[in-house]
């Protein structure tokens, strides 16, 4: 894809010596690599083809390259078919109801734990 040639080619062709200098800053390719160090999946995703830099980044573009692939292709068929984004739509839905419903429950429980603790060291 044109947007992650451009990206790859600033972070590591045009950046490359500010970003070297300065482990604090990060780039997505450097945080998957050492997100939770080389026991993580995407350290071990990355270092299946080897632990060459290069390697590793041509293993990130490809990733990059699929999931970009996998989630374009089923836009036209989305786009075209009523039923099925209908059914889009109604998934779409029922998770955002489902994260709202699970956040109201554990916020709203916690709080209710406390003011029933409350009420218990009061009698």
């Amino acid at each position: 894809t044109f947007w992650q040639t451009l990206y790859t080619c600033k972070v590591e062709v045009f950046d490359r010596k500010k970003l070297d200098n300065d482990p604090s800053l990060q780039t997505s390719f450097r945080w998957m690599r050492h997100k939770n160090g080389d026991h993580s999946k995407s350290a071990r995703i990355l270092q299946t083809f080897g632990a060459s830099l290069p390697a590793q980044l041509f293993v990130w573009i490809s990733c990059n390259a699929i999931y970009i692939f996998l989630t374009i292709v089923p836009v036209y068929w989305v786009y075209t078919s009523f039923w099925l984004h209908l059914a889009y739509f109604l998934a779409v839905l029922g998770v955002c109801i489902y994260n709202g419903a699970e956040w109201y429950i554990d916020v709203f429980s916690r709080k209710y734990m406390v003011w029933m603790e409350a009420v218990a060291e009061e009698h």
